[in-house]
């Protein structure tokens, strides 16, 4: 059963990605140029994968969703639903912070930043040992030597570097995707 409902999560996510895409790349072109959207696909994707929850303004009255589609919408110039109001996209900790932005600023958050975050130390420290330098010496001893992040991963990590997070989830392999996509719905149901 667990199986199952692992797999249908996946589905869901796969079609939940390719409809952020279609709708980020709705693009209508006016005059030959078109605009660059204020949030990047890159930052879709990687909230879509940990299911991040938004905080968005409309019409004076704060809500929260469970989907990047209406904050890329609102913030993409080429989209129909573009709204200029709203000038930034930012990543915080907790729905608390998030509502000590204003108005005009989407803000995103993990569900469960902690046992998120274990389960990545998890998977990059599996089947490791830390050497000295405190680096799982097999798999990702080399992307953690080369791009901008230490380990063990940090919920700091989750906001102020998604860039590498992302980096660091597109070199897992399925089965590891499978075990934090299991954690991410097991997160949010609770």
């Amino acid at each position: 059963m667990k199986k199952l409902r692992i797999i249908v999560v996946l589905s869901i996510l796969v079609l939940l990605t390719a409809v952020v895409f279609i709708v980020v790349n709705n693009v209508e072109v006016e005059d030959g140029e078109m605009s660059e959207p204020m949030i990047s696909i890159d930052m879709v994707t990687y909230t879509l994968n940990f299911r991040f929850r938004f905080r968005i303004v409309i019409d004076g009255e704060a809500t929260i969703h469970n989907s990047s589609i209406l904050a890329t919408r609102k913030t993409n110039p080429n989209s129909q639903f573009f709204d200029p109001f709203y000038t930034d996209f930012i990543l915080v900790h907790n729905q608390e912070q998030a509502s000590g932005f204003p108005d005009n600023v989407i803000t995103a958050w993990p569900p469960n930043p902690e046992l998120l975050i274990d389960t990545l130390n998890q998977i990059t420290g599996h089947r490791s040992t830390i050497d000295d330098s405190g680096i799982p010496n097999q798999r990702f001893a080399a992307f953690f030597e080369n791009h901008d992040i230490t380990y063990p991963l940090t919920t700091d990590d989750l906001v102020y570097n998604w860039e590498n997070v992302y980096r660091l989830l597109r070199a897992f392999n399925a089965a590891e995707r499978n075990i934090i996509q299991g954690v991410v719905i097991d997160a949010i149901t609770d």
